[in-house]
């Protein structure tokens, strides 16, 4: 096989997300794209990582009570009393710290869950097993944004490097909040792709109209 061959079918595979370059590196198989099943999944990053193939270990920051900002507080739906529980994670992905992740908890939530070392135990698990709720809905917001100086020293990458930064609001059958979190994703985890496609009957339409305008024509 020529060396034009191979070159041409690298940046094919490279093209297609099989395989990433990294300059002066080199080029290398493509991390699984975790962010590609938050788009159609209520599912926590425990069981996204699971289902992506990789293994996760959870580096837990700090958890407990604080007092939620206004703007927290209207998120859950709480107006008393107005401290939440906040738990911070360093999240890393077979072995690199991909994401870090602040999550706000109702306050009676926490209390439920407060004694548990979620370096060791899923969040969702824990809510699900001893708060008996159920996440049935999740709203999500993905933005890209700049690496603030903390983050890039957490998920080891440069000052200003883009991170993928994902807001989400999770509840329950009713409706009622479970967790909000902010999320800081590693550029690197954050590939996507998406399929679109035509409804049929917009494309009959189309045709329909171009066959209106093509009988006028003739008319005239």
């Amino acid at each position: 096989v020529s060396r034009g061959t191979i070159r041409q079918a690298l940046s094919l595979l490279v093209q297609e997300g099989v395989l990433v370059r990294e300059v002066p590196k080199g080029t290398f198989i493509s991390r699984p794209p975790l962010i590609q099943r938050f788009l159609t999944s209520v599912r926590g990053v425990a069981e996204v990582a699971k289902g992506a193939g990789l293994i996760l270990e959870d580096r837990v920051l700090s958890f407990g009570l604080e007092k939620g900002s206004a703007r927290i507080l209207q998120v859950l739906c709480q107006s008393s009393p107005n401290k939440v529980g906040v738990l911070k994670r360093l999240r890393h992905l077979d072995g690199i710290p991909a994401v870090y992740v602040i999550s706000y908890l109702p306050y009676k939530i926490y209390q439920e869950i407060k004694d548990i070392d979620f370096s060791e135990h899923s969040l969702f698990a824990a809510i699900k097993k001893r708060c008996k709720l159920l996440p049935l809905t999740a709203e999500r917001t993905f933005e890209v944004c700049a690496a603030a100086d903390e983050e890039a020293g957490l998920l080891c990458v440069s000052p200003g490097a883009p991170l993928l930064s994902v807001c989400s609001l999770t509840s329950d059958e009713r409706q009622q909040p479970i967790e909000y979190y902010e999320a800081k994703i590693r550029q690197d985890f954050s590939r996507f792709s998406i399929t679109v496609r035509e409804e049929l009957r917009f494309i009959n339409d189309q045709k329909g109209g171009e066959k209106d305008a093509e009988e006028l024509s003739l008319k005239q």
